[in-house]
């Protein structure tokens, strides 16, 4: 009976382990027309660690990410007062993190 305990917890465990990341992928502009809203939830290729949102006055791109900071830094910059205002950055552990969702996603 323990081993069969000990087992189905080892399968537990893996399947979190190797479960796929999943990101919001794409493009959203409002300003300058034309708008762009194209967005989907997409599983992320082997190998990336996080979900990134990037926001330029060309509009905010969302996508899936390898080279992730550490879960200890910042997460989001730059800092404000490093005097740069037109770009503004996140890295995001899953999908559901308010930072790398897009506006208008459901999940």
């Amino acid at each position: 009976m323990f081993r069969l305990a000990s087992f189905l917890v080892l399968l537990s465990v893996l399947g979190l382990s190797f479960a796929q990341l999943k990101c919001y992928v794409g493009h959203q502009r409002w300003d300058p027309e034309p708008v762009i809203n194209t967005f989907d939830l997409t599983n992320c290729a082997r190998g990336d660690r996080c979900c990134y949102m990037l926001s330029t006055l060309n509009g905010t791109y969302y996508g899936c990410y390898r080279d992730c900071p550490s879960t200890t830094s910042h997460a989001c910059g730059p800092d404000p007062q490093s005097g740069i205002m037109d770009i503004t950055y996140c890295y995001c552990n899953n999908y559901r993190d308010s930072n790398c969702k897009p506006f208008g996603a459901l999940q």
